[in-house]
Order: structure tokens, then sequence, then C-alpha cells
């Protein structure tokens, strides 16, 4: 039996706490290991549902494939752009401001303006890709529905990204 200490006054009040039939092991398990689940228990589980696993990998094998081989694959077409480069504080950031150019909101309205195309700036964007090679070649990779406006984009964007060169350096 727990009992409140002799130098606390009773007051009248309930205290739920100090309850006689508790007993303090009455919770407490008698071997805690007993409870835990061990690495022997994880491989039989693994084990027995063998089969379930590689019936769902080939599954998801399967239905991989399919949704590859059945989605529409855009056509690329790719131009590399040589750069002469100027007088450069640090060598290499001539190429980064051109990538930077080629990859601008400016020339990519630009350029959707002089296709004729009714999309919006940002998916153009989201079609090409301004990459530097070295520093001194940007190549840059349209991607399209047909292989023909594929070429027909990269052509216009590395005209229109020529015409607009940075102060370091000018294109060929």
């Amino acid at each position: 039996m727990i009992s409140p200490p002799s130098d606390t006054r009773d007051d009248g009040r309930e205290h739920p706490w100090l309850d006689d039939d508790f007993t303090a092991t009455e919770d407490r398990p008698g071997d805690s290991g007993a409870n835990l689940v061990s690495l022997g228990f994880f491989t039989a589980a693994l084990r027995r549902s063998k089969w379930f696993w590689r019936i769902t990998a080939v599954a998801g094998l399967l239905i991989g494939s399919a949704l590859y081989v059945k989605g529409p694959h855009p056509d690329q077409a790719s131009t590399t752009l040589l750069l002469t480069v100027g007088a450069e504080a640090q060598p290499g950031t001539a190429i980064l401001e051109d990538q930077a150019v080629a990859q601008s909101h400016t020339l990519a309205g630009l350029t959707l303006r002089k296709l004729g195309l009714q999309e919006s700036v940002g998916s153009f964007l989201a079609s090409y890709t301004a990459t530097p090679l070295t520093d001194r070649v940007l190549q840059i990779t349209a991607n399209a529905p047909s292989s023909s406006e594929a070429v027909r984009r990269a052509n216009a964007l590395a005209k229109q990204s020529s015409n607009s060169s940075s102060p370091c350096s000018t294109r060929r």
C-alpha cells in the first residue's frame, strides 16, 4: 500500500494516484527481451512471402515497360555554339553568362515570337537546355513533337542567342 508522506495534511479531496489496489509490478513484463522482434523473425517472414515479392517485381517491370513504350518520346535536336572569349576577369565566366542568357525568359520570348509558336514562355523554357561543354562551347538541345520542329527550334535558339551575346564573348 502506498501512503502519502506523514507531513502532508488531509484536505478532504480524493487523490486518484493514491489507489490502494495498485501494485508497482503489475504492468511490467517479466522479460523485456521477449517483446523485441529478432532478425530471424524478419527473414522468416520474407522467406514466406518470397513469391509475393517476385510477382510484385515482375508486375512492376511489365507495367513500367508498357508505360515507357506507350508514352510519347519527344524528338531532340542539338546545336553547338563556339565562343571566342575576350578578356575575362576569371576564365570560364563568359560561358556561364552565355548559358544564363540562353536560358533567360527574354531570349525564350524573342525566340517564341520569331518561331510564331502559341505556347507560354515557361513551357518553352522547359523544352530546351543550354549546357556548357567546355569554357568555349555551349550546346543547346531542344525538344519538340517532331524532329523537323526540334531542328527548327534549336537553330532559332542558336541564332537568337548569337544576336544577344554577352560582352565578354562573341559567337561563330
